[in-house]
């Protein structure tokens, strides 16, 4: 009766620390699926606002009938392997080189389409900054459940690893020279 006793409350034991190793391996879930999402979301927005870009400097090359620089520079991006981040970054300078197109040929401030572009950026870039900051909202979630007990535990034996801002910014290292713009 004894031996029964032992082996019913190990089994109980073992269950309980399944339903709670199983609770919080889906919170981990969870958790990847909406990054993954709104990283999908990123590129997607990315892509929108490439196009966009693209689509004014080709606009303002045939206004203009100047040689326009930049639409080089989107040959090269479409070949290149970078992150989200280095994209952006890449796209928001270029951005800047558009609006001074617009200030050096001011007979682009009276074309329509020249103008909606310049509309639809803006919508698009709200839209980046929108997710950029739910990316990190749910990263800095995810990051809590890796360093915290018990589900850091879960964590180590699922292989999960913290994960990098947006920013690609590592708040967890010694580098202070990733906080730079």
């Amino acid at each position: 009766m004894e031996n029964i006793m032992i082996i019913l409350i190990i089994i109980i034991i073992v269950s309980v620390l399944l339903m709670i190793y199983t609770i919080i391996y889906n919170k981990f879930q969870v958790y990847i699926i909406k990054i993954n999402t709104v990283e999908n979301n990123l590129d997607e927005t990315l892509r929108a606002k490439f196009d966009l870009l693209n689509k004014n400097f080709i606009i303002a090359k045939d206004n203009t009938k100047s040689k326009i620089e930049e639409l080089e520079v989107f040959k090269e991006l479409k070949d290149l392997k970078i992150s989200s981040f280095d994209l952006d970054r890449k796209l928001t300078e270029l951005e800047g080189n558009c609006s001074k197109l617009k200030n050096k040929y001011p007979d682009l401030n009276n074309n329509d389409h020249f103008n909606q572009g310049f509309k639809k950026l803006e919508i698009t870039n709200e839209e980046l900054i929108a997710y950029k900051q739910y990316y990190n909202d749910i990263t800095t979630k995810f990051n809590k459940l890796i360093r915290l007990f018990p589900s850091n535990m879960v964590g180590k034996i699922s292989g999960l690893k913290e994960r990098l801002y947006y920013d690609q910014k590592d708040l967890s290292d010694e580098d202070i020279n990733d906080f730079k713009l």
